[in-house]
């Protein structure tokens, strides 16, 4: 059976396609740049009828929104060995794991153990926030009207 993508493997995609752009991994679109773009063409182009008018438009791929958020949040908290093992995963994807293995000191089983450790502790965070599925937002009476 080949692997496949789970849903915590998703979220943690869109969390790195975010962090990538902050850190300039990946080249800024000229309209992902925040405040004003850098040539008079470009304002024009952005923020059309009424450029020269002063109008403001800002666009901010800087900040973390929706689940690249939560999971942002859960990266933060979570065990300084397992958040490096997902910034590597999921970041750096180019670079084969053995490679990120040595460069952390783990050996190829730990980094993948640390990095379920770190998908585990995303899933939960995460889903601790959702509306379905959260025991925090669920009561006696929610779960038995479900059924």
């Amino acid at each position: 059976m080949r692997w496949q993508k789970d849903e915590v493997d998703q979220w943690c995609d869109q969390w790195a396609a975010q962090r990538r752009k902050m850190l300039g991994i990946l080249d800024l679109e000229p309209r992902d740049r925040i405040g004003k773009l850098r040539s008079t063409l470009g304002a024009v182009r952005e923020e059309g009828e009424g450029a020269s008018q002063g109008a403001v438009t800002q666009s901010f791929p800087e900040v973390y929104v929706g689940i690249p958020l939560l999971v942002h949040r859960a990266w933060n908290l979570m065990e300084r060995d397992w958040r490096q093992v997902i910034n590597a995963q999921y970041v750096w994807r180019e670079i084969p794991v053995k490679i990120k293995a040595d460069e952390f000191g783990y050996s190829v089983r730990h980094y993948w153990n640390y990095l379920q450790y770190g998908k585990a502790f995303i899933s939960g965070y995460v889903t601790q926030f959702s509306e379905q599925g959260s025991p925090v937002m669920q009561t006696q009476n929610s779960l038995a009207n479900a059924r």
